[in-house]
């Protein structure tokens, strides 16, 4: 949040200076608030997006692609409120509570799920496999839909159908790599 202004804060919120300083001592007072709307707008996919029945019976590939296009609509529809956080996290550190970090897990353990066929990870090389395809997966949302903006060349001009395809593709060959009997699940 170091490069934005209140003014900016205001303008984009649609409300005056003077207004925002009546709710916030200063922007950095705002970040709790990003925070909580953040973990209510995961707390609000999870259960409908995430069931693992949702997930069950699909290849590796297919819910790779579903788990990259929620992805995708998920940081274009909160593109501000990602970046925001994003930025203020690396500046200041983590500043989740502890409840907000609870369900941060618990969201990436549903995530991990979806893509092992709505099945927790049974080991820790699957829990690893899954937890390294969700890092890469983040930060290729995170370097195409917040960063995207900023002044430096962009190594793929793709359009968002093709973005989703080469990342799920890139995402299930590691996975089945990783851990081969994905496959022979998924056929079952």
């Amino acid at each position: 949040m170091e490069e934005i202004g209140v003014a900016q804060i205001a303008r984009e919120a649609g409300v005056s200076v003077g207004t925002f300083y009546t709710r916030f001592r200063d922007k950095d007072a705002l970040v709790p608030c990003l925070q909580e709307r953040y973990s209510a707008r995961l707390g609000e996919l999870a259960p409908r997006l995430l069931d693992p029945e949702r997930w069950r019976g699909e290849d590796t590939e297919r819910r790779a692609l579903r788990l990259v296009r929620l992805g995708q609509r998920f940081y274009l529809r909160n593109r501000g409120l990602v970046r925001a956080l994003s930025l203020d996290w690396r500046v200041h550190g983590a500043g989740f509570s502890a409840e907000n970090r609870a369900e941060r897990d618990t969201f990436h353990a549903q995530l991990a799920a979806a893509l092992l066929g709505g099945r927790a990870p049974n080991d820790q090389r699957e829990r690893e496999a899954a937890g390294f395809a969700l890092l890469w997966l983040g930060a290729a949302f995170r370097d195409v839909y917040l960063w995207s903006r900023a002044d430096h060349p962009h190594p793929l001009a793709i359009d968002e159908a093709r973005f989703a395809r080469e990342l799920a593709r890139s995402t299930a060959a590691y996975l089945l790599a990783a851990l081969p009997h994905l496959e022979t699940e998924s056929s079952r």
